[in-house]
């Protein structure tokens, strides 16, 4: 397991691979670019906050599986989406889905602006 700097380390293992850090700018661009493979890459962590949102829907959404007998819990428990339910994994998925997929939307659109910043439509 990486310690520290994760973004740091990941560019290390980047510039390893042959590939390039691009510069940051104002603008919306990319992360890395890997020339030799006409690649654009850019890179995007997950990061879980426990006071967010998204911890208030879990929350609703655990409260209603106790109620619905679909999880037995007492006290504070710790759940995992692989060993719950597969209705309560299904319905988990659903909340999670949003996030990722406007994560997933704003790097196309880095990696997009940057292939046109760099003219590289093919990349």
């Amino acid at each position: 397991m990486l310690v520290g700097d994760f973004e740091g380390h990941f560019r290390d293992f980047v510039r390893g691979f042959g590939g390039t850090v691009l510069p940051e700018s104002d603008a919306e661009s990319a992360d890395f670019l890997f020339p030799q493979d006409n690649i654009i890459g850019e890179l995007k962590t997950l990061q879980e906050d426990a006071s967010s949102e998204y911890g208030r829907k879990l929350q609703s959404l655990a409260d209603g599986w106790i109620r619905r007998g679909l999880l037995i819990a007492f006290g504070r428990v710790q759940i995992s989406l692989r060993k719950v339910h597969p209705i309560c994994q299904r319905e988990w998925l659903l909340i999670l889905q949003p996030p990722i997929e406007r994560i997933i939307r704003k790097a196309n659109r880095q990696i997009r602006v940057t292939k046109q910043s760099l003219n590289l439509p093919s990349a």
